[in-house]
Formats: structure tokens, sequence, C-alpha cells
């Protein structure tokens, strides 16, 4: 298990980087679509899922937003790194959360 997480670090920025902006557009899809879903605990469970991906994609592609979106703007890598800060602590709760929260996705999908 080891050796296939050693194969992914190189790579884990760009992983990061492409799943928070896939998250983010999750999220405005989900907010203009709140008049559209019929059901509310679905598009609870939506809104809930964009958030999880873009928290958990934040902290695995940190090194490179703060490398290559950050490091434009001073102000812009302060408050990057005060959100890392907040998160940090939360890691490992966020992963767990994230992974029961997709458990309940697929569970929500077949009953919504």
């Amino acid at each position: 298990m080891k050796a296939y997480v050693d194969k992914l670090s190189p790579v884990q920025g760009w992983i990061g980087m492409i799943t928070m902006f896939w998250g983010a557009w999750r999220l405005i899809k989900c907010l203009l679509a709140y008049k559209d879903i019929n059901s509310r605990t679905w598009w609870f469970t939506l809104l809930i899922g964009s958030v999880l991906i873009i928290a958990n994609s934040f902290i695995l592609g940190y090194m490179k937003l703060k490398k290559h979106v950050f490091s434009r703007s001073p102000e812009a890598k302060e408050k990057a790194e005060v959100i890392m800060q907040r998160l940090k602590p939360l890691t490992k709760l966020l992963s767990v959360v994230g992974i029961l929260f997709g458990v309940w996705m697929i569970i929500a999908y077949i009953l919504f």
C-alpha cells in the first residue's frame, strides 16, 4: 500500500488543485439548482459533499496552490495560511467524514 502512496506523492498537489476546482464547480451548480431539486435532503447532501471535497482537496493540494496561485499576492498567501492552520488539526476527521459522507451520497442517490 505504501508503494502506491509513494507513487502518488509527486502528483498529489495537482490532484488536490484539480479536485478543489471541481468541488467549487459542484458547489456553484448546487447553489444554482436550489429551486430545481425536488428533495431538500438530496440538495443538502450535494451541498455538504461539495464543501467536503473543497476542504479535503485544499489540504491535499495546499503546497501547489501556495506555489502557483497564492504566490502572486501576499494577502492571499496569508489568508491561505490561516485557512490551512485551521484545517490542519481536522485533517483526519475530514478524511473519515468524507469517506462516510461518500457512502451516504451513494445511498441518497439511490433513495432520492
